[in-house]
C-alpha cells in the first residue's frame, strides 16, 4: 500500500510541475514598463525611437513636414508597445524597425483600418489624423522547452530506479520491473531528447 501512494504522489508531483512549467508563460501578468501622455514637435529629419529590449527598437522619422501633437501618447510593456499622436500638420513619416515581430499602424490619411508595416514603409499623415503604431514582440518561455524535458528525464532517470528498489524490499517483482523500468527508460529517451537538440 506504502509503495502505491509513493507512485501516485510521484507521478501527481511530475505532472503538476510539468503543467505549472509549460503553462507559465501564459499566466504571467503583462508588465507595464512606461506609459504617459506628452507633447510632440518632430521637425523634419527628427526622429522619435522606443526600444522594448536591447535589440527591439521602434523608430518613427518623419520625411517631411513635421509631427506637431499635444496629445502624444506612448505605451511600452512586456511584448510590445504603442505611440499615438493627432497630428495638427499634413506629413510624411517612415517607420523603421528591428527585432520585432509585427508593426501595425492605423489612423494615417483618415484610415480606420490597421495596416501591416514592414521596416522602412512610408506613410502620408494629414492635419487632424489620429495615428496609431502599435508593435509586438513574442517573448520566449521563461524556460526553454527542451530544458524542461530534459530535467523531467533527469528526474525519470533518477527516480525509476530508486522507485524499482522500494518495490523490490516490498517483494512487488512484477510491478518494480514494469513500472520502475518503464520510468527508467521513458527518463533516458526525455534526457537524450534534449541533448539530442
Amino acid at each position: 500500500m506504502h509503495g502505491r501512494h509513493v507512485k501516485l504522489l510521484f507521478l501527481t508531483v511530475t505532472i503538476a510541475l510539468t503543467i505549472l512549467l509549460l503553462t507559465s508563460y501564459h499566466i504571467k501578468a503583462t508588465t507595464y514598463y512606461a506609459t504617459g501622455t506628452f507633447h510632440t514637435l518632430l521637425l523634419d529629419g527628427a526622429s522619435i525611437g522606443f526600444q522594448n529590449d536591447v535589440n527591439k527598437t521602434v523608430t518613427v522619422t518623419v520625411v517631411s513636414g513635421l509631427i506637431n501633437s499635444t496629445s502624444s501618447k506612448v505605451t511600452i510593456y512586456d511584448g510590445g508597445g504603442s505611440y499615438r499622436f493627432t497630428s495638427l500638420n499634413n506629413t510624411q513619416i517612415r517607420i523603421t524597425y528591428s527585432g520585432i515581430d509585427t508593426v501595425t499602424i492605423s489612423g494615417a490619411q483618415g484610415s480606420t483600418q490597421t495596416t501591416t508595416v514592414t521596416s522602412g514603409d512610408t506613410f502620408q499623415v494629414n492635419a487632424g489624423d489620429n495615428v496609431l503604431i502599435s508593435w509586438v514582440h513574442t517573448l520566449p518561455p521563461v524556460l526553454p522547452l527542451m530544458f524542461i524535458i530534459g530535467v523531467t528525464g533527469l528526474g525519470a532517470m533518477l527516480g525509476g530506479p530508486l522507485y524499482t528498489i522500494q518495490l523490490i524490499k516490498a517483494h512487488k517483482y512484477e510491478s518494480a520491473l514494469v513500472n520502475g523500468l518503464t520510468i527508467t527508460v521513458l527518463g533516458v529517451a526525455l534526457f537524450i531528447a534534449w541533448l539530442w537538440s
